[in-house]
């Protein structure tokens, strides 16, 4: 009588090398794809805490401007005062804020937004003063920012002041971002 051997046969170490093979890759490959996935969330992430840090500083340099009533007393002063301007195109534009601030003997700072092909940035200067502070990026390049304003009487506008309107005040501010994968995402604030 044969003992039988025991132990594998060369074929069932081969079957057994070529599965645990098999499951490497498949794992290397899942590993892969979790770091690109990964790295994806996180651009993603980064492009909408950009957008949300960017909307909060807008909104909170708004929440400065000055009241209706405040701009009737100036204008019953001859002071014909504007604490929002809007100008340039769609791909080069400028909004200038005139907004009350502590850090400044008359009370008011001039903020700036730029938007073009470097992207947007933000600027602010004390009245008086002879030099403004450093442009801060807001925006990378590649990503497109246009402005508008809502006119008293309901129209949106590209413009403000209009040539040879001095009456009334716009109601909204309406920011349009277009991100650079595309995606656009619009922005409405009221005015005081």
């Amino acid at each position: 009588m044969k003992r039988r051997q025991r132990g594998l046969t060369l074929i069932e170490i081969l079957i057994a090398m070529s599965i645990m093979a098999i499951l490497s890759v498949l794992g290397y490959k899942a590993f892969s794809n979790l770091l690109i996935a990964r790295e994806s969330l996180m651009e993603t992430s980064r492009r909408w805490v950009d957008l949300a840090r960017a909307f909060r500083r807008v909104e909170t340099d708004l929440s400065r401007l000055p009241t209706e009533a405040w701009l009737e007393e100036a204008r019953r002063q001859g002071r014909f005062a504007v604490p929002l301007r809007l100008s340039g195109s769609e791909g080069d534009a400028s909004l200038d804020l005139e907004v009350y601030s502590g850090l400044t003997p008359q009370g008011r700072e001039r903020l700036s937004y730029r938007s073009g092909a470097a992207g947007l940035t933000w600027q602010g200067q004390r009245l008086g003063a002879s030099v403004a502070s450093r442009p801060y990026r807001l925006f990378p390049p590649g990503y497109r920012v246009s402005w508008r304003v809502m006119s008293p009487d309901g129209g949106f506008v590209g413009a403000w002041p209009r040539d040879g309107d001095s009456a009334g005040s716009p109601r909204a501010l309406e920011m349009r971002v277009v991100m650079p994968d595309g995606t656009a995402v619009t922005r409405l604030w009221n005015l005081p």
